[in-house]
């Protein structure tokens, strides 16, 4: 509270006090993680977002609620970038910050009902205090403290409904169309009936065209067994067996009070979700503790206990596991792709067997070995794995601040932070994978007849466990006074220690018993490979270190940094920061050790000068220049030699280690050099404000692959030695269009424009399709490029795809880079938002549309078929050259040819044809709100309450003529454009009440 002086007569038997708050209004404030800067003094490129920007969103994670809000701040797919990207092959992520500490663990884990303020750093002055881990922006995240004053208690739910994806999206073909293009595939090739291996399944379309060719049934039997296949539809049966409309709620609950000497936040948040999946679910518990405590006038100090826990589990038998712990193909993509007439149950409802990859005479021979039944039934399946992923995360904050003198304070803070991470996956000893692996890997003695089982019988066990820990220590001093009501001076100096620790450990175990604990070792030299075994391939191979292992980064930090600002007479304001870093991560060569990171500005508050003081229509005119260096971690490389354990090589006989990369003793940081150019402004009596940024970005020491001489062990290098430009402009509007007691309506429109070119690095490949496999970072072109075949239509006599060469003749393939075409980026250069928000007395209503554009994607289109398939593939295959004169309808796939490779199924694939625009407008959100009245629930002792309903993604509106939406879009092979779910219409409900 503020100190108040009144005046009490002596007569006076009672004094009635009013107190005012002193907490700093943080929508008036930049907070940089280092200081406060009050919005008049600040000289860089900042963005403030406070809670009542996104009132009323009810989104789950802190990037999602600010979308739209930041100009510069671009979340396209998941991948977050500040005004662009300034690395190739560094770490691309901004810089994550909270309560003024870098931070280490997962942004998911901030429970965005904590937080209370959001300042984003965008030019080298605003971010340049941070030194090498600037180059990608800032985002510092404030969370809510104690207040003082009497005990407050809030409570905010919400539950939010997701309904099953559309699969109409997709625009795969149904069975029918299915079963159609694979008995044209089996009339186009197949394997003579004489040469197919018994052992090997036959997918069951494909075995009745055997049967029907080898005369075992007829036409008409046939055409039935077929009609069976081709109305077959096994969606509804797989929805209602695994899937459901997936459900989230959050549930936070905070207290707040105490005096102005003592006051504390307490804060206890849940987070359940349930998934399209029955069968899973995840949650996450997390709780806050905050004290702020003011010892004496000269020493007061702050307090926190942060911890989040979540766990994940649910029975997964469909899954695929990687060696990470990844997991893909869930019961989803039963739903969304396979075969279609697959059905899970017969006719009868009992559950319905599938084929794999062997075949009936196949799987009774194994078993007649006395090897392990391998059938595969999907309905028993789902049970037979299980997972169990858990973590823990806890940050300890301590900060003392001493003040010395009027003006002068010292700053002691420390904080730890540490992730616990156990992910466990079980494989049921009666699960198919076990199955097949004890079956694949056996060997039986020609002779006797004997069964090896080199794979132990029981279940398995793989379990990751991580362990991130990181601590830092800083000390700083800081000035901040105004002499004779003219001269502001604001200076700090300190100096930081950080440390990252990353342990993860992985084993897995075969033979293994959940209830006993016990499992059977292995030896993995015997197993690498395994020859003679009852495989399919005739062979086994168990690679144990892929599986089990053990890994520790570290990475250690020491800082010195200052920052110095000063104003004159509220109209001028220069500012100065210096920093250097010093890292593990750095060469060894002293004249890269100590280079500076540092930024200059300065501003004018032109509005204040008294030739201005006239200009009625402007309140309020800021002008800025900035510029500076900022830097970039990389760690891709290192200054010694790094060397890891590569496990048993069989060609020598023992253990072995591979050099991972050589010693670069001239390491150093990736700078980019930041000059920013911009402008502040408030008109016509507040009811229009904005800000406009002009900046250019110029990275240097870019780490990117260099040739070298092969005889020295490596063809290329990783050196400091590229460099990469950015330019761009933002700008923010904020408009007031109607005011009144009862009714307002305000608008804010965000747009963001950048421009990236790469002018000094060399793409690691020089053939014709290292360049059309995927996106390209080279010289004389943005980052995320994309170069295509032009397309020359179809050979009218065998309908293969045909190019233009550089003499402008058809051909089947080009043999240089420059006869290329380049089609763009696949990074949106511009993004905008527009949110308009109407008050109506208690009433709230908000809407956002969103625009990302400028950037191009490769279409989803017809795969190059090379014969029979068997799963539903896009409705276009059915649309494919199968005679001269094909060719000229407009959108015809190549004829199949069974012998078409790689090189050129990619011709096809990387067509100029086949770039789309990648433009989309999406009306994001639409947010009602309705504020109860007070003499409503004041007999409830209730202090507010508000309503909430937040309906995402109600409309689209695409640039390309495929109706593609870019956010259901990925790339599969060598950067095939490829469908992946769409984005559903979501409702979410939610309440907000304070006792």
């Amino acid at each position: 509270m503020k100190n108040k002086e009144i005046t009490v007569g002596q007569q006076q038997q009672e004094v009635n006090v009013v107190m005012e708050d002193e907490a700093e209004n943080l929508d008036e404030v930049i907070v940089t993680g280092y200081q406060k800067i009050s919005r008049e003094r600040a000289t860089g490129s900042f963005s403030v977002v406070t809670t009542k920007d996104y009132k009323g969103k009810m989104e789950t994670d802190i990037m999602s609620r600010i979308e739209g809000l930041v100009t510069g701040l671009v979340n396209y797919n998941k991948q977050v970038s500040i005004r662009g990207v300034s690395t190739v092959y560094g770490n691309r992520n901004p810089l994550y910050v909270v309560d003024g500490v870098p931070y280490e663990g997962k942004i998911e884990a901030i429970n965005p009902a904590d937080v209370e303020n959001i300042s984003v750093l965008k030019d080298a002055t605003a971010a340049s205090i941070y030194g090498a881990r600037a180059a990608n922006g800032v985002i510092v995240i404030t969370t809510r403290g104690g207040r003082s004053g009497k005990t407050r208690i809030t409570y905010d739910g919400s539950v939010k409904f997701k309904p099953l994806p559309d699969l109409d999206y997709l625009k795969l073909m149904n069975s029918s169309q299915l079963v159609d293009l694979q008995v044209e595939g089996f009339e186009y090739y197949h394997t003579p009936y004489a040469n197919l291996n018994k052992r090997n399944a036959l997918n069951e379309v494909t075995e009745l065209l055997y049967m029907a060719e080898q005369g075992q049934i007829g036409e008409t039997e046939l055409q039935q067994k077929l009609d069976v296949y081709r109305n077959a539809n096994n969606k509804n049966q797989v929805k209602d067996q695994f899937l459901r409309t997936a459900i989230t709620h959050q549930h936070n609950l905070s207290l707040t009070g105490g005096t102005e000497k003592n006051n504390y936040l307490v804060s206890l948040n849940y987070y359940g979700n349930n998934p399209y999946e029955k069968n899973r679910s995840d949650e996450r518990i997390g709780f806050t503790l905050k004290e702020n405590v003011k010892f004496f006038d000269w020493l007061s100090a702050d307090f926190g206990v942060i911890g989040s826990f979540t766990k994940d589990s649910g029975k997964n038998g469909f899954d695929n596991i990687s060696s990470s712990g990844t997991r893909s193909n869930t019961e989803l993509s039963l739903y969304t792709g396979g075969s279609s007439y697959q059905m899970l149950r017969n006719d009868d409802g009992s559950p319905r067997e599938w084929r794999k990859g062997k075949s009936d005479y196949e799987l009774d021979r194994l078993e007649s070995l006395g090897l392990l039944n391998e059938r595969y039934v999907p309905l028993e399946e789902l049970e037979r794995k299980h997972y169990k992923d858990k973590s823990s995360y806890y940050r300890l904050q301590a900060g003392f601040n001493v003040k010395i003198i009027e003006g002068l304070t010292v700053d002691l803070r420390y904080q730890t932070e540490n992730t616990q991470i156990k992910n466990r996956q079980l494989y049921d000893k009666d699960s198919y994978y076990v199955r097949n692996m004890v079956n694949d890997a056996s060997t039986v003695d020609k002779q006797t007849g004997e069964v090896t089982m080199n794979i132990p019988s029981g279940g398995q066990l793989l379990q990751i466990e991580e362990d991130i820990y990181s601590y830092t220590m800083r000390g700083q001093v800081n000035f901040n006074r105004v002499f004779k009501e003219m001269h502001g001076v604001a200076a700090l100096a300190g100096a930081e220690r950080r440390l990252i620790r990353d342990t993860k450990t992985s084993v897995y175990k075969m033979g293994y018993d959940d209830h006993s604990l016990s499992y059977k070792p292995v030896n993995p030299n015997e197993m690498s490979p395994i020859s003679g075994t009852e495989a399919l391939s005739g062979s086994y191979n168990w690679v144990d270190w892929d599986w089990n292992y053990f890994s520790q980064d570290e990475d250690r930090y020491v800082s010195f940094y200052g920052n110095a600002s000063y104003t004159y007479n509220n109209r001028y304001s220069i500012n100065g920061s210096i920093r250097v870093d010093q890292s593990n991560l750095f060469g060894t060569d002293p004249k890269y050790q100590y280079r500076p990171l540092w930024s200059v500005g300065a501003s004018w508050f032109m509005a204040s000068e008294e030739f201005m003081s006239n200009v009625k229509w402007i309140n309020r005119l800021n002008l800025r220049l900035t510029y500076g260096i900022n830097g970039n971690v990389s760690k891709e490389t290192g200054p010694y030699l790094t060397v890891e354990d590569y496990g048993y090589n069989n060609w020598t006989g023992d253990f072995s280690a591979n050099i991972t990369s050589p010693p670069n003793p001239e390491l150093r940081w990736e700078k980019t050099a930041v000059t920013n150019i911009g402008v502040d402004f408030t008109m016509f009596n507040t009811r229009l404000n904005g800000t406009i940024d002009y900046y250019i970005r110029k990275s240097t020491d870019l780490l990117g692959n260099r040739d070298t001489d092969p005889t020295l062990g490596w063809s290329s290098l990783k050196v400091n030695y590229g460099s990469l430009n950015n330019k761009g402009i933002e700008v923010a509007l904020g408009s007031i269009n109607i005011s009144k007691p009862d009714f307002e309506w305000r608008t804010n429109l965000n747009f963001s424009y950048n421009k990236n070119k790469i002018t000094k690095m060399k793409h690691s490949g020089t053939t014709v399709f290292s360049y059309v496999q995927g996106v390209v970072h080279t010289k004389g072109r943005p980052m995320y490029s994309l170069f295509s075949y032009q397309s020359a239509g179809l050979d009218p006599e065998n309908g293969a795809p045909l190019v233009y060469d550089k003499d402008g003749k058809k051909v089947s393939n080009v043999g240089s880079i420059e006869e290329l075409e380049y089609s763009g980026t696949m990074r949106p250069p511009y993004t905008a938002s527009l949110i308009n928000r109407f008050r109506y007395k208690g009433w709230s209503l908000s809407f956002m549309f969103i625009y990302n554009g400028g950037h191009v994607l490769r279409d989803e289109i017809s795969p190059y078929l090379t014969g029979s398939v068997t799963s539903n593939i896009s409705k276009k295959a059915m649309n494919h050259w199968r005679k001269p004169g094909d060719e000229n309808i407009k959108g015809i796939a190549p004829a199949m040819n069974r012998s078409a490779s790689y090189t050129m199924k990619q011709v096809w694939y990387a067509l100029d044809t086949h770039v789309i625009k990648g433009d989309y407008i999406k009306l994001r959100d639409v947010t009602l709100s309705y504020d109860l009245p007070r003499e409503w629930i004041r007999k409830f002792s209730l202090e507010s309450m508000s309503v909430n309903c937040q309906v995402s993604n109600l409309w689209r509106w695409v640039a390309n003529n495929s109706d593609l939406d870019p956010e259901a879009y990925t790339t599969t092979g060598y950067g095939w454009g490829a469908r992946t779910l769409p984005v559903p219409t979501t409702c979410t409900l939610g309440v907000s009440v304070t006792f």
